[in-house]
């Protein structure tokens, strides 16, 4: 059985996602430091999970979706922290020629 999202759904997810928009233009003008990466971060993670959940169908899908749609974000995640561990350990060893 196919859910068939109502036009009232669809258009508060796309009212969200143009808040959300406008809030990552705001939050680019605001001086937030060395918050400002994750507050970015945060934002397009909301807006990434609601395309997914209500454009992408995922809300209403089989349980095989969910478990593929949540091992992509961890491996995405993975990823993420593995860069910016390499990023952090970058010149803790003196290395000859570097």
């Amino acid at each position: 059985m196919h859910h068939v999202a109502s036009i009232k759904s669809n258009l508060v997810v796309f009212a969200l996602l143009m808040v959300l928009l406008l809030a990552t233009v705001g939050a680019s003008y605001v001086p937030l430091g060395v918050m400002h990466f994750p507050v970015a971060m945060v934002i397009a993670t909301v807006k990434t999970v609601l395309i997914v959940l209500f454009f992408m169908h995922a809300l209403h899908s089989h349980r095989l979706t969910w478990i593929i749609c949540v091992a992509s974000f961890l491996w995405l995640l993975l990823m993420i922290v593995f860069t910016i561990i390499d990023f952090l350990s970058r010149g803790w060893l003196d290395i000859l020629g570097k």
